[in-house]
This record gives C-alpha cells, structure tokens and sequence, in this order.
C-alpha cells in the first residue's frame, strides 16, 4: 500500500501527544492494513529523506489523509501543499526485530551515569530504525535520553535491499565508550585550481529513477567507495551505462563537490561533543589562500561553537571557487604543517585533510620523466617527512575519478583526447595517505572523518538493564481527538491561501525566472553569479517559495529562509560598500533603501524582542516596532497581524513576493541595459517588442 502527494493530503498538527516522535496518523484502514511504514520527504531529489514511522489508526482521519506532528514535518522539510513531494509506502522493505543494538556514547560523561540513564529511558522500546544493505551502522544516529548516540553494532545486519528494524523485548541493549582521546588540530586544504572546475560529477539532485525491472542475474559486486557516491548519496556506478528506466542527469562541478564535502565535515564536527578541534581552511592553487577563520591561524569549532563562527566557516565554502592556475600539492603541504606548528596546541593530534581531484603525476624515475605535478619538491617524500618529524596525519578525499571522467568526456567529447591536467588522479593522493598515516584504502571515503572525529577505539561496554516492551501506541485523549477534528475541520473551510494559490504561482514563477536571468548576467558581466547558489539550493528555493503561509510562525520560518537564500547569499561586492560592482547601478536594487523594508522584516521574523529596562533602549526599540508597523500597515493594510489570522498572512506573503518580484525585474533591467551597451552593436532601427525572461 502507498499514499502519496499525488493523490493523498498531507496534515500537520501540533506537537504531542499521541501523534508525536515516530508516530503519524492515518485511517484506520490502512492501520489495518499494516503497523509500521517508510515515509518518504522529497523521493528521488537530493534534498530527500526516508525514516520509519508507526502508523496510528484515528476514526477522526479520513482514507486518503496522513497526519503528522509539526516537528517531524519540520525535519523532512514538508508542509501542506501539493508541491511537497512525500510518500507512506508499506512495502518495499524487510522487517526484522533487532537481536542486539550497541550504541556509542558521543560524550565524554561517566559511563555509568549515561548507563543508568539509558535503562530508565523507555522511549528505546519499540524504536524503529531504517538500514540499507551495505551501509555502515556508524551513519545511523538515535536520539535517547537527551542525547545523541552513534550505532556502533546493529544485529542481524542488513545484506541487501531496504531493512525497517524494530526493537522489542528480544532486543539486547549495550553501550559502548570509547576511551578519552585528546583534541585535534585540523588543517583543511581545498583544492581550488583550474581542472575543479570541470563538471563530470552527475548531480543526484536531477536523477529520477523509476522502479527498475526485475534483475535476471545478481548484480555484480559493488565499486570501491567514492567521495561523490558517499557524500552526495549515488549508487550507481558512473562507468556503467545507465539503465534505461534512468532519464539523462545533469552534472556538476568539481568544485561544488568539494563544497558539499566541506559542509559534511562540518556537520559531523558539529554533531559530535567531547573533543574540542582547531580548524583552518585553507584553499590553494599553486599558491595559497586562507580562507578561515578569516584573519588567518587556527580556530576552536566544537559543538559549542557560536552560531556567527560556525556562519563564517559556511560562508567560506561557499567563497570557494576554481582559479585558472595550477597545482602545488607540495607547498600546500608546507603550509598547512606552518599553521599546525604555529597555531596548533602541544599535545594535539594534528591531521591534514586534503581535497582535491589529484594531480598529474607518476611515481618518480630517474630522469623524472612525465612528472607534471609541481612540489616542494616531492609530495610524498615530503608527506612523509611531516608524519615522522612532526607527528602530522593525512587523509584525503578524491573528488571525481577516472571511472566517472572518462565515460563523461567521451559522451560529450567524443574519442578526441583530454589533456592530463584535467584528468583526475588518485594515484598521488594514495601514496601520499599510505606514508601520511592513513588508510590507502579509503582514500575518498568520507566516512573515515566520521570515524576520526567520533572518537572511535579501544573503549568498554556495559550491558544495558532496559527490559523492551512491545510496543504500544499511545490512546489519544479527548481534547486531542477534539483538537484533530477542529484541525481537520479548519482545513476544509480554509478558502484564504487556496484563493491566492494562482497569484502566488505566477509570482514564484517569474522569481525564478528573473533569479536565472540575473545570475547568467552576472556570470556575463561580473564575472560570478548575483546569487551564490547551486543545484540543490535552486531546488530548495524553488520549492520554498511556493509554500503558503497561514499563521506568524509559518511566516517566520519561509521568510527567513527565502531571504537567507537571495540576500544573504549575494555577491560579497554587492553588500561590500568598499568593493565597488562591474555593473553601476545594481547595488541600488540588491543592497540600500529598496531591501530596506525586507531586511527589517527578517529581523523580526529572527527574533523574539522584548522591551529592554534601559530608558534609550526602551526608544529604541519603540522606534524599531513602529518601523515594523509601518510596513506592515503599507503592505497589508493592517499595522499589526493577529498571529493566527491566516487572510493577513496570505496578503503578507503575496506583498512579500511582489517586492522581491519587483527588485529583481529592476535589477534585471539593469544589467540588460549594460549587456546592450558592452556587447551590441548600435542598433540602426530602435527596438521594441515583448522581452522573454527565460
């Protein structure tokens, strides 16, 4: 059985109660049908996600309706509308009861103490996990007692297919500790150079396969792992052909690869408490440039670190950009042991992370023939060097490889050849992790920086006392099933955003059309994209705008991240008042009095403001919410908007839409008129006519 966007309608309610954690709501019917289910955010597009739920049968919902708390719906990234592309399927997967779970204690706490705690926590009853056949437990994570546990062991394992696990009395509990490590110092070198910016990596974003048809044979034995396949989630081997169920993907660059390597180092940094790390990033060429912290040195980034740091480090992969130069893995090298040396604590663990598409190179002869890599002088001698006089790992992640260059470049260049410099090579970066301290083995395997950072070695278990229950779904109260029926009720007299769905349609549509536009004549005429973006982001944005909201806090939360994603992301010299912008008269538009009113309403979207005690203060801030009264009276007629007064919210975001719509039209035409006047020659007749913004 499946529901889906397509045919069934997604409610979401407050959190609580019976519908809470992983329990959503549907008929009873189809609770009849089956106990446990996948549910599937945004299938088949990169920003997609698939976790396990427990399916609570309700007289009050009706077939064809899933009901889900507002917390879960927040962390798929779904909301009440057909553009939110989910599905609850029932089949598709094996069911197995867990025989032994073990978790790994991600913080440094007495282990006793989380012990105790773990065995008085019932919410490990009945808890389901989802696992695929040939993944690694280490990326499954649970959230118990307040804390986020790693999954070190799962038994019985999954082999293949689709695994939905399920806890219960047979279930034997065990929590593992690592033995305390010291902190790491980390030096990051992101390879910048020119052949990053090729673009042979398919983009999982633009594949949608379809069900393929039943195999004849067993497949083959699965490829070693790569850096794309593990961060950017594709399975299917690029030296393949593919299938003929697969339509033709997109790809991207090299450099945006490393981007989103980046981001994942970061998130595991993040997510994983009791080892405090230094870190620098560092991009480099045939020279190098320090991109973080921005003053230069070392940094501490734990997860304590404040939100602005953490901001700073995204905003710096997000800067990364290919250069027409070469490659100095070697004087790269020098400088990331120069950082470590200087800014590095005594007693640290020191690790250089490299990433980079490799270097031409061959092991050295005698006469050095075929070696194009430049160094300083040898990499690997020097890498070697580094690790036994300086104590100083090395792992690298490999972004593309010959196996995915060289289908891709004989599908879009035929049988001509391809100079070495763009061709990637993991053959350098191999030798340099075997004598670096690393694992040849992994090269490219994201992973191993999940291991490293998690702490993982030699440690104790204990066995957990936690006597599993079945599991059991919560009755719903009175009020709850009142307040479901009020809920489902509400939806159905809800006239206010489906009214508006057709102006908010052909707002979204010209944004996105206009966006496109600006970001080619920026890449035109400046030299970069207005707007600092890639595939999946365009994809978030494009969903994201089409969202309709209908109280303050869905307001709030659509505001915030549209305006992250067009204001804040801008090109550095827009909002730069020392910079100036190859374009006159664009910074007008993106960045002064015409985003005034937008960036005034992101920060009382951001914040919860309280009238300070301070007399000035107390000016302050009533000048600052009669600004806000000002235009909201200008936008929707109403100085103030009851939180719940969903035709206010609806007027908001159209007007909301209108501006942006309007700014950038402006902007377009600016950089339309520049275009005619750099590259057209003078038109003998004046033209004139409808101008499609494509």
């Amino acid at each position: 059985m499946k529901l889906d966007s397509t045919g069934a309608k997604l409610v979401i309610v407050e959190p609580g109660g019976a519908l809470s954690g992983q329990r959503v709501g549907v008929s009873p019917a189809v609770a009849r049908a089956a106990a446990t289910a996948v549910l599937e955010a945004h299938p088949g597009e990169a920003m997609g996600q698939a976790i396990p739920v427990r399916l609570v049968g309700l007289e009050e919902i009706p077939e064809g309706v899933v009901v889900l708390d507002a917390d879960l719906a927040r962390r798929l990234e779904l909301a009440e509308t057909t553009r939110a592309a989910w599905a609850l399927r029932t089949t598709g997967f094996l069911r197995q009861q867990v025989e032994e779970l073990e978790l790994e204690a991600t913080v440094e706490r007495p282990l006793e103490q989380l012990v105790d705690e773990l065995s008085r926590d019932s919410s490990l009853s009945g808890r389901l996990l989802l696992a695929r056949g040939g993944a690694t437990t280490g990326d499954m994570w649970i959230d118990v007692a307040g804390e986020t546990f790693r999954v070190r062991q799962l038994r019985p394992a999954p082999t293949s297919g689709e695994w939905l696990y399920e806890t219960g009395p047979q279930t034997r509990f065990s929590l593992f500790a690592p033995a305390l490590r010291s902190s790491v110092d980390v030096v990051i070198l992101a390879d910048c150079s020119g052949s990053m910016s090729w673009n042979d990596i398919t983009d999982a974003a633009d594949v949608t396969p379809e069900p393929p048809p039943p195999a004849p044979e067993p497949p083959p034995p699965p490829p070693k792992r790569s850096l794309f396949r593990s961060l950017l989630g594709l399975d299917t081997p690029a030296e393949e052909p593919p299938p003929p169920f697969i339509k033709p993907v997109k790809t991207i660059q090299r450099i945006e690869a490393l981007r989103r390597a980046l981001d994942n180092l970061l998130e595991v940094r993040l997510r994983t408490p009791g080892r405090v790390s230094r870190i620098a990033l560092v991009a480099f060429t045939e020279r190098c440039t320090a991109r973080f912290p921005r003053g230069g040195g070392m940094v501490e980034m734990d997860e304590n670190a404040p939100p602005e740091l953490v901001q700073q480090f995204r905003d710096a992969i997000a800067l990364l950009q290919p250069e027409k130069a070469g490659t100095n893995i070697g004087n790269a090298l020098n400088h990331a042991a120069e950082l470590l040396d200087k800014h590095g604590r005594p007693g640290n663990d020191r690790l250089i992370v490299l990433i980079s598409d490799g270097a031409d190179w061959k092991p050295k002869s005698g006469d050095d023939a075929g070696e194009l890599v430049r160094g300083v002088d040898e990499p690997v001698s020097l890498m070697e060097d580094l690790n036994q006089r300086m104590r100083i790992s090395l792992h690298a992640l490999g972004i593309s490889n010959e196996d995915i260059f060289w289908p891709w470049w004989r599908r879009n260049h035929g049988e001509q050849g391809a100079h070495p410099s763009i061709v990637p090579n993991h053959k350098l970066l191999e030798a340099m992790v075997v004598v670096g301290g690393g694992d040849p083995t992994r090269t490219g395997d994201a992973t191993v920086l999940g291991d490293y950072f998690s702490g993982l070695g030699r440690g104790v278990s204990r066995r957990l006392s936690l006597q599993a229950r079945p599991a059991e779904n919560p009755r719903p109260t009175n009020a709850e099933r009142a307040r479901l029926r009020e809920r489902l009720a509400t939806l159905s007299r809800s006239k206010a955003a489906s009214e508006s769905q057709a102006r908010r349609d052909q707002l979204c549509e010209e944004i996105h059309a206009l966006f496109r536009t600006a970001n080619e004549y920026g890449r035109s005429l400046a030299g970069q994209d207005v707007f600092r973006v890639s595939t999946e982001s365009i994809e978030v944005l494009h969903k994201l705008m089409f969202e309709p909201c209908r109280n303050k806090r869905e307001f709030d939360w659509w505001w915030r991240k549209l305006h992250q994603q067009f204001l804040e992301l801008r090109d550095v010299r827009i909002a730069d008042p020392e910079k100036p912008y190859p374009v006159p008269g664009i910074k007008r538009w993106l960045h002064g009095q015409e985003t005034a009113a937008l960036n005034h309403l992101r920060n009382w979207c951001s914040h919860h403001w309280l009238a300070p005690g301070d007399e000035e203060e107390r000016r302050k801030f009533a000048r600052y919410l009669e600004r806000v009264r000002e235009i909201l009276l200008k936008l929707t007629g109403r100085p103030v908007l009851e939180e719940d007064d969903e035709a206010a919210w609806v007027t908001l975001q159209l007007a909301m839409l209108q501006q942006l719509r309007d700014i950038l039209a402006a902007s377009v035409d600016v950089f339309r008129t520049a275009s005619a006047a750099a590259h057209a020659p003078p038109p003998v007749v004046p033209l004139s006519g409808m101008i499609y913004v494509g």
